[in-house]
């Protein structure tokens, strides 16, 4: 069951809340779900965000609580030539430039990687340099991609970061308010200079119900994504609520909505329903189940119905004897075709 609605604000935008962390001391959360003896230190992070907060004796706001800033080499070049013209011994606010975005799949791993080694020298060269002069962290081509090394090293419930990076709200999915800007934002935020932002609107999604067979929390995204489209997700925060059961390395009780919460709309998406979905081709607004998929290819791509009014039948995408062709009556022993330019007398014989 699918429902939207928009409700009434009753506090002004200014004081509105979004979703709170609630770590204890003796929180574990682990690295991912295949390496359950690996934990991510969430403490260290909340510890270093209590000193600042002692020294500045007051509250951090989001606005304010700037954990780090992101970016991908295609995009930092053009940010640190920014910020070098800035004439700042060092950055701001911790800063990282992650190598990944120039590197090409072609053929595989470790030729790719060299490849972009050799063809982007000069960039990784400067990148490095500079990172080393300005005290930004710098990994290495090969060192992984930026979103889920940020996920494994730097996201963690409560903080902002911001990234020169579309896909930066991917940090989202662990309680961090992450936001993708361009590289003047972001030399801003490295410089320690006020970043402005208009006022997200905030979506909330009202999840019941417990997910079964083959669905999974990517479904709901995709699910969601059909609802709102891109569009309409654009300048928005989305805030998941409600009692419900999902495989998570995070345990509920980490992130809770405050108290008195208000939303610009609410969705509601009831987990004993949803299916396994396929978004696209070409947008992610084009949402469809996969029980769904092959009625909606064939009738959008080929031409189902002039098969079938010649008799044609669609079968299975394997070989014959999977799919119980191996003691096919229709055809004769001897005869020819168009499969093959052997008998299947001669076929069998072989």
């Amino acid at each position: 069951m699918l429902s939207a609605s928009r409700t009434a604000l009753r506090a002004p935008r200014s004081v509105r809340g979004l979703a709170t962390a609630s770590l204890t001391k003796d929180s574990q959360v682990n690295q991912n779900l295949l390496e359950s003896h690996s934990f991510i230190n969430y403490k260290k992070h909340l510890e270093n965000v209590e000193i600042v907060k002692s020294r500045l004796n007051r509250p951090l706001t989001y606005a304010e609580n700037f954990y780090r800033v992101a970016c991908q080499d295609a995009t930092a070049q053009m940010a640190i030539l920014q910020f070098m013209s800035a004439g700042i011994p060092q950055v701001a606010t911790p800063s990282t430039v992650h190598c990944d975005h120039l590197i090409q799949a072609q053929v595989g791993g470790p030729k790719d990687l060299a490849r972009a080694i050799d063809l982007n020298k000069e960039v990784y060269d400067f990148l490095s340099t500079a990172c080393a002069k300005y005290n930004l962290g710098f990994w290495k081509p090969g060192s992984g991609i930026i979103h889920q090394i940020v996920l494994e090293n730097y996201a963690f419930p409560g903080a902002l970061l911001i990234g020169t990076d579309s896909h930066t709200p991917n940090a989202g999915g662990l309680g961090q308010l992450a936001i993708g800007v361009g590289g003047a934002d972001a030399v801003d935020v490295m410089s320690g200079l006020p970043w402005e932002l208009k006022a997200p609107k905030i979506i909330g999604v009202k999840l019941t119900g417990k997910m079964s067979g083959w669905t999974s929390p990517k479904d709901i995204i995709l699910k969601l994504a059909g609802i709102t489209t891109v569009k309409g997700g654009t300048g928005s925060i989305v805030e998941y609520f409600g009692l419900v059961s999902t495989p998570s390395p995070v345990p509920k009780d980490f992130l809770s909505a405050d108290e008195g919460a208000e939303y610009d709309q609410v969705i509601e998406i009831d987990l004993n329903t949803l299916e396994p979905h396929i978004n696209g081709p070409f947008t992610p607004d084009l949402a469809t189940p996969v029980s769904k998929m092959k009625e909606t290819a064939i009738a959008t791509d080929g031409q189902l119905k002039t098969f079938e009014d010649f008799g044609g039948v669609v079968m299975a995408n394997a070989c014959g004897p999977c799919i119980g062709q191996w003691d096919r009556q229709d055809i004769k022993k001897g005869d020819k075709n168009t499969m093959s330019l052997h008998s299947t007398e001669t076929s069998s014989q072989k």
